[in-house]
């Protein structure tokens, strides 16, 4: 495996997605971290492959973008109680009808926004 490739399309990808975000007014051209957060995506990223791989031909676009919901679902758990969230199974983060509907689940029930909002449209837009 070339691992310098991947450092350099990962790079790449997140400087795309820092520049996006900036665009559309959800970030100011400042990429946020935090080790924490690295660390639990590290915890749950087994998990979502297995969940994202099964929708890459039917769902492409949503075998990405679950992803930035997970990142928000998680984010949300760090500023809320992390002592709490950190310890919480990936599963968690599903809805009723399990990954499918994981996006719902997070904006709805984590973020407290109605799904008819204009700040879970714009989320679902940007995403």
């Amino acid at each position: 495996m070339n691992t310098e490739y991947l450092n350099n399309f990962e790079e790449k990808l997140q400087q795309e997605l820092l520049h996006l975000c900036t665009n559309y007014g959800m970030l100011d051209s400042t990429l946020l971290a935090a080790d924490d957060i690295d660390n639990r995506w590290h915890d749950l990223a087994p998990e979502y492959v297995a969940d994202a791989v099964g929708q890459i031909r039917d769902y492409p676009v949503v075998s990405v973008a679950w992803a930035a919901y997970l990142g928000l679902g998680v984010a949300f758990g760090w500023d809320e109680d992390w002592e709490y969230y950190a310890q919480v199974s990936y599963q968690s983060y599903y809805g009723e009808q399990g990954f499918d509907d994981m996006d719902e689940h997070i904006v709805r029930d984590l973020l407290q926004l109605p799904l008819d909002s204009k700040e879970a449209g714009q989320l679902e837009d940007i995403i």
